[in-house]
């Protein structure tokens, strides 16, 4: 656990010192989302002010915060909002961005938040976004593979994903290859 909280420490100061809040905007909500599951609460506020501009992506991501933290009613309505723009940016593919929409469509699908739940179609949008090499998309197909979601359960393809997770500093990742070993 205290190498837990290094590690988060290490990403919070990586993603500070490499100015990604001057990306494009696709990029600097993620890093605001990965910031905020941190607890970096100006990340949070930063976040959210987006979701008030209707800007979807942060409404998607906010939608996942929201889930994550027992809010499941501000969590459906943030995902209702955004699932249909969200969905036709990650049908795209084409788009360098569009793994970021492929991601929270997957994990909307995996959960059952703005949709009906749907293991296939949470795998298959987790697969496009972890082949665009995206940490979160990665960790989650990792999960795809060791909990049996969308497909059937292979401990090598998990530990294969959570290994390119973890090496792109996630940190729920590490764990998660430090507990299979």
């Amino acid at each position: 656990s205290c190498r837990l909280i290094i590690c988060q420490f290490i990403f919070e100061k990586m993603l500070m010192q490499a100015n990604f809040f001057q990306k494009n905007n696709d990029e600097e909500i993620s890093d605001l989302y990965n910031l905020t599951l941190l607890g970096n609460k100006e990340a949070f506020i930063k976040l959210q002010s987006y979701a008030t501009k209707q800007i979807k992506l942060a409404e998607g991501f906010l939608s996942l915060y929201c889930y994550s933290n027992d809010q499941i009613q501000l969590s459906q309505e943030y995902a209702i909002k955004s699932k249909e723009h969200l969905k036709k940016e990650a049908d795209k593919n084409k788009n360098a961005f569009s793994r970021y929409y492929q991601y929270v469509i997957g994990a909307y699908n995996q959960i059952g938040i703005g949709v009906e739940k749907n293991p296939n179609e949470a795998f298959k949008y987790y697969k496009l976004s972890a082949d665009q090499n995206y940490p979160l998309a990665q960790f989650a197909f990792g999960r795809c593979f060791e909990k049996g979601t969308g497909v059937s359960i292979n401990y090598n393809e998990a530990i294969n994903y959570f290994e390119l997770a973890a090496n792109q500093i996630n940190a729920k990742a590490q764990y998660a290859l430090g507990y299979c070993y």
